[in-house]
């Protein structure tokens, strides 16, 4: 008995390891300053992809004895799906399995996995504590580096973003700072928190990501790391960031009243969404513009050329890695050809189709769940994720495609059958204190 319980908890290690590899990978794959600078690991985000879905293999032989016929059932249908959308708008195949289907396909396989065999709380925590380590490093350079200038170490390297070559001050790897991310306040030049990311607003989503897992699965009950996210994401400086948090701390006030009925809930679900995203855009705009940087009409000028080329092409836009005829589009000049805008771009290049295939998962669960504590986590969730969406371009960013297999694996696992319902699966895994 003794000898079976040390090799669990040596299983149970070994699985831990893993899944904190995984979730390392996962922001290795993504728009990180390591895939930017000029040394030997920059410029690897197609073997980080890979590595990560060498990874759900060896996920899956840890966990499983079987695979599920559920988990089968969503995987081809999805494999299904994104096989015929990329025939129909006769898009380059080879990018859209290489980048995109082949990893999504993976990632929803692993996801159904992790939640039947009850690991998904784990791997969430695993990545939300990568996360929380590397605010907690940014927020020690940011304030003792770059304001006082009193750490050693301090290394200036160059990095490529919008297909120009700029500098970069590092601490160890651990963080970066970005002199063309700095902004002024009360007539003095002032270095955000950019953390790992080229830009504070990416690097704030990568904190309300990790956020909205310690809200979601474990209550906020670890304030440690709750502070250090808000502490990391107010140092960013970013209008996007900051408004992050006003949003939070509001849906929180408002789903913690008393009691509504479901179509009330669903009223302020689809409400919240359009209204708090309304504010973001508007206020976002007005401080751009006011800072005089002219990401405001570069902005107004992506939405408009995405609205346009999604009316041309409304079911299945133009392609998931296609922007040429939103290009031809532009009225505005901007140093690169790069998108901005999260929602309208996706609109446009995956049309109602792409759309539906993100939207559906969360909006039954949304329906399918039935405890309003947990229906009201998740509502605060969901609004600051597609909030996120809707401001950046994140639809193809490894760690977000993973978010939507997860969605896929809890649907999957509520629909009638054998399998956790969320109410269930949330309570019994969460992590107690």
């Amino acid at each position: 008995m003794k000898l079976q319980t040390t090799f669990r908890l040596k299983e149970d290690f070994l699985l831990k390891l893993v899944l904190y590899a995984f979730s390392i990978i996962l922001l290795l794959s993504g728009k990180v300053m390591w895939n930017y600078v000029t040394v030997a690991i920059g410029g690897h985000m197609q073997l980080w992809l890979y590595l990560g879905l060498a990874l759900c293999g060896v996920i899956f032989f840890m966990i499983c004895k079987n695979v599920s016929e559920k988990t089968l059932l969503v995987t081809m249908a999805c494999t299904l799906i994104l096989c015929m959308y990329a025939l129909i708008v006769g898009a380059d195949i080879k990018k859209h399995l290489v980048y995109y289907i082949i990893p999504f396909i993976f990632y929803i396989f692993i996801a159904c996995e992790l939640i039947r065999a009850k690991k998904m709380t784990a791997f969430l925590q695993c990545f939300s504590n990568v996360i929380v380590i590397l605010a907690a490093f940014s927020i020690f350079f940011w304030f003792f580096g770059s304001l006082l200038n009193i750490v050693p170490g301090r290394t200036r390297m160059t990095y490529l973003w919008a297909e120009r070559h700029n500098p970069t001050f590092t601490y160890y790897m651990l963080y970066f700072e970005n002199p063309v991310q700095a902004t002024i306040m009360m007539g003095r030049e002032i270095p955000r928190n950019t953390g790992f990311c080229p830009e504070s607003p990416g690097y704030s989503s990568h904190l309300v990501y990790a956020l909205v897992i310690e809200a979601l699965y474990f209550k906020n009950k670890n304030k440690w790391k709750t502070a250090i996210l808000i502490l990391a994401i107010l140092s960013s400086l970013s209008t996007k960031g900051l408004f992050f948090l006003m949003e939070y701390f509001l849906l929180s006030y408002l789903f913690t009243q008393r009691k509504k009925v479901w179509w009330k809930q669903l009223l302020v679900f689809f409400g919240g969404v359009l209204i708090l995203a309304g504010v973001i855009f508007a206020s976002s705009f007005i401080m751009e513009e006011k800072s005089n940087t002219g990401s405001y009409s570069v902005r107004s000028d992506d939405i408009r050329a995405e609205l346009l080329t999604w009316l041309e092409h409304p079911i299945f836009g133009i392609g998931l890695y296609d922007s040429s005829e939103i290009i031809a589009k532009f009225r505005v000049y901007r140093p690169n050809s790069g998108l901005s805008m999260g929602l309208t771009a996706f609109m446009a290049q995956g049309g109602i189709y792409m759309i539906a295939m993100y939207f559906f998962p969360p909006l039954y669960i949304f329906l399918r769940i039935k405890d309003k504590e947990t229906r009201n986590r998740f509502i605060i969730a969901f609004v600051m994720v597609i909030t996120d969406f809707v401001l950046s371009m994140v639809q193809n960013v490894p760690y977000f495609m993973f978010l939507i297999a997860v969605l896929y694996g809890e649907m999957v696992y509520m629909m009638p059958g054998k399998g956790p319902a969320l109410k269930e699966y949330v309570d019994k895994l969460r992590i107690r204190h």
